[in-house]
């Protein structure tokens, strides 16, 4: 990487503007402005990142060759606003030449600092919450999580679901498992879907449908008439399927007032509305338990709304 003198790139090269984009002062990004002393087709603004060695001596770790630098800081913070130093820096650079656009997804992680994957057509999405990005190419999707694709770009649709699962026991009596908390991504094509988990592919294109719920619930099925339930097991590093049984009406029940409907294809929930209300529910209601219980006898309701003064 070249090294340089921030003043000399000042002489040569006229910088705008230039701002710290992490607590750690060592990565500044850098905007070079138009000027006249450059190539014709260098006369825009462009974006590169630097870091410093020294004071005033800079080695530039993406190139000036975007017009476009964003940020993406994961794991910045621990405790209270304090630097965490295993945190992971991305930046997508986006380079514009003869109208098209291509985008380029670099890393720093401790002090690291590489090129994850360059020349990407569309841009790719973030995923703030689990940390990761969705990328594209050739049409298809992919996964990239912690600096290394996860999931290769070959699907057409991807989920991703937050999972858990027991791993055997660790010789507490009162907690006797322990459970691994991870990421479950459902990834289909054409030709039929499967899972990816803690990078490995399993049951790819063996079902015609996987659905999972926020409770770590899957469902699949094979030849649209066969639905199993699919649990990860630990001891044979595999999903195991058990069947789902199916009432007449296409309904796989879960609990009260939650199924999965085969006709559709989805989990659904539906809030109990059958409950009736009653003359002891308005009692309660207006006295809040001044009045004791509600009497079995009844109510006269003139004199309670006297009482009351309503």
């Amino acid at each position: 990487m070249p090294k340089f003198y921030l003043e000399k790139v000042c002489y040569e090269l006229p910088i705008l503007d230039s701002y710290n984009v992490y607590f750690s002062k060592q990565l500044f990004l850098i905007k070079i402005g138009k000027c006249d002393c450059l190539p014709m087709k260098m006369r825009s603004d462009r974006f590169g990142l630097c870091k410093e060695l020294e004071k005033d001596v800079f080695e530039v770790l993406i190139p000036f060759v975007y017009s476009e630098i964003t940020p993406f800081i994961f794991d910045n913070v621990v405790g209270e606003n304090r630097p965490n130093p295993d945190f992971n820096a991305y930046f997508i650079a986006r380079k514009k030449d003869d109208r098209i656009s291509t985008y380029t997804l670099y890393m720093f992680k401790k002090a690291v600092f590489s090129c994850i994957i360059e020349n990407m057509r569309k841009k790719l999405a973030v995923n703030r919450k689990h940390q990761f990005f969705v990328f594209s190419k050739n049409r298809k999707k992919g996964i990239i999580k912690d600096g290394a694709i996860i999931v290769p770009a070959k699907f057409d649709y991807i989920s991703a679901y937050e999972y858990s699962y027991e791993v055997g026991e660790i010789g507490n009596k009162t907690n006797p498992w322990d459970i691994i908390y991870t990421l479950l991504f459902i990834v289909s094509d054409k030709t039929g879907n499967g899972i990816y988990m803690n990078g490995e592919e399993f049951l790819l294109h063996e079902y015609e449908m996987i659905e999972a719920d926020e409770f770590g619930r899957i469902i699949a099925a094979r030849d649209w008439d066969e639905y199993y339930w699919l649990k990860y097991d630990d001891a044979s590093k595999t999903f195991v399927e058990s069947p789902a049984e199916v009432n007449e009406n296409g309904i796989i029940n879960i609990e009260y007032g939650y199924w999965f409907n085969t006709k559709r294809g989805q989990f659904e929930y539906k809030e109990d509305d059958s409950y009736q209300w009653t003359e002891e529910d308005t009692w309660d209601a207006l006295t809040d338990g001044q009045y004791g219980d509600y009497p079995e006898e009844g109510v006269d309701w003139d004199h309670l709304y006297d009482a009351l003064g309503l």
